[in-house]
């Protein structure tokens, strides 16, 4: 079984950490029995990688102790045997101490805060006391699967030493001594760099100790998979057409523009002093200012040449106040009042950017040019304006981009006319739109209005809204069918009903009432299509997470979606448990078919022991889903026996292991890789060679540790702190991960 620095470990060892937890036992039943009355209750097992840290920097010290005692008596090769032990002893315990939390604070005896004493490894660090907070993760993750490899490489050395004892080799003496002066020259502090460093000197001396084959240890490969298969979302470059222009970009733009001679000019100038602080220093505060103000005119002259929401009469005026703007900016001790200058037309500017944001048709900016110059002259009401075009545009696009669908007569004339009518108003808005800026007299009767343009807008969407209920209400009826709704006809019939009111052109009080039915037609179709019973798993995984009852669960949806439909053919409500229990036995089959990789994954878990960055056994990773494949059999057992206990109490659960069975159908994806890795000794080796110091798999390194604290903390009698570290693993695996938030 493959071992963590919070396991017990399968190799006898005098300094494995579980008999130090097996001698606690032994000791405390014996107190239990000699003096029932004093004995405390055990301490709680750690809950914390420092608290876990500082447990086997405790134990590693009392070895140590007694290790430094029998070295007094030894000599020749016991004694190298016994140094050995010391050597490798004193470089896990820095690893430990350099990743531990601070010493928590305790009462001095003055009333003051005082250090509660731990080692002189943390003692050095009393000087320059750390918030926990302060702790890197990361270099905690990597200590806790370095102390494992150090561990396990340090076993088979020394039992390879055991071997060598009476005749050590010259290469073994140097590798002795090399660990043994490690121990001299560790760093003050501990960070990733530092252990990856060590980590390396400490496999170098140790391979040299064991005399391998040279054949063996030449090319040890890093134990991890060569290529991260997992899709991930790589950064693309900007398209150009969204990306910043470049100073060069803009100066090109700025000398084809039909503008003024003087403004074309002060744009060429300023374009050149821009180019001057890009050329030595990108990211100078006056390159920035430099291309902000390039930037910011030159889209200003651009909507100025075309007469962008501006008069004859207005221009000059505005192409001035930009020229004067930029030649105040160019010299830095007027810089402020340029700048003050072209801020002035930040309104005009919005205007140009909302109408790139548009996008609109050649044909169609023109005709609204007088309508968007109104708006630039009128900001009280031109927001309003420009809010319904874009609007307008909006719906257009999605009433265009519908597709023909074959509708009964019924249907099919309600549509008709709801599509006169949308066009009506389309042709209507336009009008009145051009007409608003060709200054139409407001208050003249039936005069444009910016209000009279928002209703327009508001009118175009209710039959859009319409049209959207209606045309897909036929292949909806069509899917449910099969379902044997009660009354016969009753959807049909309700159906055209529904499209009768919603075309009306007089008022009908149950228009709301109509699109709801309609939609909610539609919602049950789509729900029913979307439940699909999974198909190609093995009989082990419907066995393990459905109990084997899939076709009463099936039979089950089918009797769901019948009184659904029914309940709707009838005129009644939809019942919402009915619901929610369907979009849940959705869920159940999407997770059924996550199960197939989940358990493909646990299959080829055995591999994953030679990868640097995992140090979970099959057995543990196994053990984490056992509760999840517990509750989803239990909800399908409820579908079939119609108990909403467990049914409704599994979405919940579902959520919150979501982030553990997306971690194991990755390292399933892996594990094929890892079948090429070199395992024992050699495996050993290779992983402490393999350097973790910004290195790929950071999620499997604090998942690993994470995963070992918590099993750790699951010991002891307080469930609330190991649900707690179970939970924030659980988060941050989801932050990683990116699966669905709870």
């Amino acid at each position: 079984m493959q071992t963590t620095p919070f396991s017990r470990r399968r190799q006898p060892r005098s300094y494995a950490w579980a008999t130090g937890v097996a001698l606690a036992w032994v000791f405390c039943a014996a107190a239990l029995f000699a003096a029932p009355a004093l004995v405390a209750p055990p301490p709680p097992p750690p809950s914390t990688p420092g608290e876990v840290f500082q447990e086997r920097v405790n134990t590693i010290e009392s070895e140590l102790a007694n290790l430094l005692q029998r070295r007094t008596d030894a000599a020749g090769p016991a004694l190298a045997i016994i140094d050995y032990q010391i050597d490798t002893r004193l470089v896990e315990r820095w690893m430990l101490s350099g990743a531990m939390e601070p010493p928590a604070p305790i009462s001095s005896d003055d009333g003051g805060p005082a250090t509660r004493p731990q080692n002189e490894a943390s003692a050095s660090r009393q000087s320059a006391p750390r918030d926990q907070k302060d702790v890197d993760e990361s270099l905690q993750a990597c200590v806790a699967l370095r102390v494992i490899s150090l561990q396990s490489a340090a076993d088979h050395v020394g039992e390879r030493l055991q071997n060598f004892a009476k005749s050590l080799t010259p290469g073994q003496l140097h590798g002795l001594k090399s660990l043994h002066d490690l121990t001299y020259g560790l760093p003050d502090g501990a960070t990733v760099g530092t252990v990856d460093d060590v980590s390396r000197k400490v496999a170098t001396a140790l391979i040299l100790i064991s005399n391998p084959n040279p054949v063996e240890i030449k090319n040890l490969p890093p134990m991890r998979p060569r290529n991260i298969v997992i899709a991930t979302t790589a950064p693309t470059t900007e398209p150009s057409a969204t990306r910043p222009p470049t100073i060069a970009e803009l100066a090109s733009l700025g000398r084809t523009l039909d503008i003024s001679p003087a403004l074309r000019k002060q744009l060429q100038s300023l374009a050149a002093a821009a180019q001057a602080p890009a050329a030595g220093d990108n990211a100078s505060p006056d390159a920035e200012a430099l291309y902000e103000m390039l930037s910011t005119s030159t889209e200003l002259a651009e909507g100025l040449a075309h007469n962008t929401g501006v008069d004859a009469a207005a221009r000059p005026k505005i192409e001035q106040q930009l020229t004067e703007g930029l030649a105040l900016f160019t010299d830095v001790r007027t810089r402020a009042a340029g700048q003050s200058r072209v801020a002035s037309l930040s309104q005009y500017r919005q205007l140009l950017m909302q109408l790139q944001g548009m996008r609109l048709p050649a044909a169609l900016l023109q005709k609204l040019s007088p309508t968007f110059t109104w708006a630039n002259a009128n900001p009280d009401s031109g927001g309003k304006v420009l809010g319904a075009i874009e609007k307008y545009l909006q719906l257009c696009t999605r009433f265009d981009a519908r597709k023909p669908i074959a509708l009964p007569f019924a249907q099919k004339k309600a549509v008709e006319t709801l599509q006169k009518q949308f066009a009506a108003q389309r042709a209507n808005f336009l009008d009145d739109a051009a007409a608003l800026g060709a200054g139409a007299n407001p208050f003249a009767a039936g005069a444009p209005t910016p209000g009279g343009l928002v209703n327009r807008v508001e009118s175009m969407r209710q039959y859009l809204d319409s049209l959207s209920v209606i045309e897909p209400s036929a292949h909806a009826i069509a899917a449910l069918a099969p379902y044997r709704p009660r009354p016969t006809g009753g959807l049909e019939k309700r159906a055209v009903s529904a499209a009768g009111e919603l075309s009306s052109t007089g008022v009908v009080n149950g228009r709301d009432a109509a699109a709801k039915f309609l939609a909610d037609v539609e919602r049950l179709a789509r729900l029913a299509d979307s439940i699909v019973t999974p198909t190609g798993l093995s009989s082990e995984t419907i066995k393990t997470y459905a109990h084997g009852r899939l076709s009463a669960v099936d039979a089950q949806r089918a009797t769901l979606i019948g009184s659904l439909a029914s309940q709707l053919a009838s005129g009644k409500e939809m019942e919402i448990s009915d619901l929610l229990k369907l979009d849940t036995l959705r869920q159940l089959y999407d997770a059924l078919r996550m199960a197939g990789d989940v358990e493909a994954g646990l299959a080829k878990a055995p591999s994953l022991s030679r990868w640097a960055d995992w140090s979970i056994s099959p057995d543990q990773l196994t053990a984490l889903i056992v509760p999840y494949r517990d509750a989803t059999a239990a909800a399908f057992d409820g579908f079939a026996e119609e108990n909403l206990t467990p049914i409704s109490r599994w979405p919940a659960i579902q959520k919150r292991f979501a982030p553990l069975l997306s971690l194991v159908k990755e390292l399933g994806q892996y594990a094929d890789q890892c079948k090429d890795l070199p395992v024992g000794q050699l495996g050993e080796f290779a992983k402490l060679l393999t350097p973790m110091d910004r290195q790929p798999f950071a999620t499997e390194r604090y998942a690993s540790l994470a995963i070992s604290v918590w099993q750790r903390a699951a010991e002891g009698t307080d469930t609330k702190v190991a649900d707690g570290l179970f939970d924030a693993m659980l988060l941050q695996l989801r932050k990683d991960l990116k699966s669905p938030a709870e």
